[in-house]
């Protein structure tokens, strides 16, 4: 999960999940600042032991889920994120690294095989969905190592495998747009199997006048909202987004 970063002593790393600290201690060999956020106390003494030999270790004991990611680190810095991530958190917790972090330079997921491809899936496959397209407008994604499952102590009964971001060299979208264009494709995917028009049409029940609005401003930017969602490019999206968002 570390080979496709170039972590040195001026990079930030956020992992979540360090348990015993082996992942930890490689990034921090490299020299890197880390923080981690860890649920279960139990591993404090050995993130402790840990934390003693490198300064640059600080653990937040919390859950994940509701801690501001984003405060955690200085403004203007190199950020990387490294997770393995629990099946019935990942959905969450990936979409959440986007949303909070959507200036980091690099992102790993260690995750079930199935939740990967299922986050790096492309249009008109049935697992494409506001995940995916939100990785796909931060960076590069891509499928890492698969790992096996007797891999782990215990073995678990499922294959696991990274997923990798990496940032687009030129942004696609502000960062403070990030959430907005998130509840955008939730309102598109809202239900799978209807239009794009239909789910905003939905959405807008209750204002006639702003359906009639997005219905002229699609067609004099020439927007096909009669497609699903799930049959549309990200970058695609993305420009609908754009174009209609200041009227939802």
């Amino acid at each position: 999960m570390l080979s496709v970063f170039s972590l040195n002593e001026e990079a930030y790393v956020l992992e979540i999940g360090p348990g015993l600290g082996h992942t930890s201690q490689a990034i921090l060999e490299r020299g890197a600042y880390l923080s981690a956020i860890e649920i279960d106390s139990a591993f404090k003494p050995a993130l402790d032991d840990l934390g003693a030999k490198y300064p640059k270790f600080k653990v937040y004991y919390a859950d994940a889920r509701n801690k501001a990611w984003s405060s955690i680190f200085p403004a203007d810095v190199k950020i990387y994120v490294i997770a393995n991530l629990p099946y019935y958190l990942s959905t969450e917790l990936f979409t959440k690294a986007l949303l909070d972090l959507p200036n980091a330079e690099g992102m790993s997921f260690l995750l079930q095989r199935e939740v990967a491809i299922k986050f790096s899936s492309k249009p008109s496959s049935r697992d494409y969905g506001p995940p995916a397209i939100l990785a796909q407008v931060y960076g590069e994604v891509s499928l890492g190592q698969r790992i096996a499952a007797g891999s782990f102590y215990p073995p678990p009964r499922i294959e696991s495998q990274t997923i990798i971001l990496m940032k687009h060299q030129e942004k696609k979208l502000a960062e403070e747009k990030f959430p907005d264009f998130y509840h955008f494709l939730k309102i598109l995917f809202s239900s799978r199997r209807k239009t794009m028009l239909n789910n905003l049409s939905l959405h807008l029940k209750k204002d006639p006048a702003k359906i009639l609005e997005i219905k002229e401003q699609a067609l004099a930017s020439k927007l096909d909202l009669s497609l699903r969602a799930e049959d549309v490019q990200a970058d695609k999206l993305l420009y609908i987004f754009k174009t209609l968002y200041n009227l939802i």
